[in-house]
């Protein structure tokens, strides 16, 4: 699987993306849709897949899906040329007359999403077969979208743009959702090509998805499997309680050119990880389409909806509040009406 998707709202542009948290030892495979590095955890070679949101300039994101190499090469023409025209259209017109022919054995695709200090905000797609997109949608996707990421649709979205949460909470909803959907339906999972996370472009800046945890959980809530996710200078740093190993995300076309990791970043992350500090909490339901999210705004407090302890390998133990447990064990209404067949919890803590 691979799948990107963008949405354009309020003057801001969403991008979304999946990732592969998943590894083995040694891998069976060389290449995935868009390549891998190989590093040392615990002396053993773990994947170091690349990541399909690739900054392009202060305000602009691309989101890619396709053959690694045919990727890199457009994402650095992007990167390259971005300031010498004068619209992102322009820009991904000049990839067919600068890079084509492309081979129809490899095709690729891309989202650009830009954003401008005025307000103004753009979202383009563009493929290797069919060129630049000019139908002005406000929801685009690309990749190989499975049965579950049409729970990022126009229905869901009018709900969310009624609700009218702030951009910087917009973004790990919208995540969560198409995370939810994904988990739910068995389709795809924490530790299988299934993490979803995102990045927003908006006021002429783009900014990732503030640090995450994501916790799935039975009703007997016996045995979660969590991720916890941080984006640090465009890259991302995942661990999975599965392996409890941490696994970091390169941006291509940098990711074949990086340097082996420092012992003292490699700690500092790990201390990262174990500070409790996680903007986001994100609860996610195996059993139904359960989503609860808890929005951390002081740090300094202890939470009044989850307590993690710290175990060994980088894992916790979760305590949680008789209101939390209530939340996340509350079954789904009826939605024998056509109602959306989510229930999504939003608390600040």
């Amino acid at each position: 699987m691979s799948y990107c998707a963008g949405w354009k709202h309020k003057g801001s542009v969403y991008l979304l993306a999946d990732t592969v948290s998943s590894v083995q030892i040694p891998p069976r495979r060389q290449q995935i849709s868009l390549g891998e590095l190989l590093t040392e955890h615990h002396d053993e070679p773990i994947e170091e897949p690349a990541l399909k949101l690739v900054r392009i300039a202060p305000g602009a994101v691309a989101a890619c899906t396709g053959d690694a190499g045919s990727v890199s090469r457009l994402l650095e023409f992007l990167q390259a040329n971005h300031a010498g025209v004068t619209n992102n259209g322009e820009l991904l017109s000049l990839l067919d007359v600068s890079l084509g022919p492309f081979s129809d054995a490899k095709p690729v695709s891309l989202l650009l999403a830009s954003s401008g200090s005025d307000g103004a905000c753009e979202l383009l797609r563009w493929t290797s077969p069919g060129g630049l997109d000019t139908t002005g949608s406000d929801l685009l996707q690309i990749g190989d979208p499975t049965p579950f990421h049409t729970a990022l649709s126009p229905e869901i979205l009018s709900i969310l743009a009624a609700a009218d949460p702030s951009p910087e909470r917009m973004l790990p909803v919208l995540t969560a959702i198409v995370q939810s959907r994904g988990v739910s339906e068995n389709s795809s999972d924490l530790n299988v090509n299934g993490l979803i996370f995102g990045v927003r472009t908006g006021l002429g800046v783009a900014t990732w998805q503030e640090d995450t945890l994501v916790v799935l959980y039975d009703q007997a809530f016996a045995s979660p499997a969590h991720v916890a996710v941080l984006a640090r200078s465009d890259e991302l740093v995942v661990h999975a309680s599965h392996d409890a190993a941490t696994r970091v995300f390169v941006p291509l076309p940098s990711n074949h050119r990086r340097a082996p990791r420092e012992a003292c970043w490699l700690r500092g992350i790990q201390d990262e990880l174990a500070a409790d500090r996680f903007r986001f909490r994100v609860f996610i339901s195996t059993c139904e389409q359960v989503i609860t999210l808890i929005i951390r705004n002081d740090f300094e407090r202890e939470s009044g909806y989850v307590r993690l302890k710290r175990k060994s390998n980088g894992q916790f133990d979760f305590a949680l509040s008789p209101e939390m447990t209530s939340l996340l064990l509350r079954p789904l209404e009826d939605r024998s009406q056509g109602s959306v067949p989510l229930r999504l919890s939003l608390r600040e803590d």
